[in-house]
């Protein structure tokens, strides 16, 4: 499901779409970018993120859509997310 493509940038497999989710893990903390279609997908990251021993204080969203933040929440007591940060739809 995780896939490093750098060191520590990490492209995450989802049953909706592959190459959309990431996980950049550094030496203070990591930040999940995107985080499924799917409540276990975004799951799944926190766990990978833990096992990397650091806890998830942010999600990055690449665009504000209602279903990705809504996701996004669902997750985040899990998560322990701090912001989600939505991002804009260019134009």
């Amino acid at each position: 499901m995780f896939r490093e493509e750098a060191p520590g940038v990490f492209s995450v497999a989802s049953r909706f779409v592959d190459g959309k989710n990431g996980i950049v893990v550094g030496e203070r903390g990591a930040v999940a970018i995107d985080c499924g279609n799917y409540v276990d997908e975004a799951l799944a990251m926190a766990d990978f993120i833990r096992e990397q021993g650091h806890e998830t204080n942010d999600v990055v969203l690449t665009h504000d859509r209602g279903e990705r933040t809504q996701k996004s929440r669902a997750g985040s007591s899990r998560l322990r997310v701090s912001r989600i940060r939505p991002g804009r739809e260019p134009g």
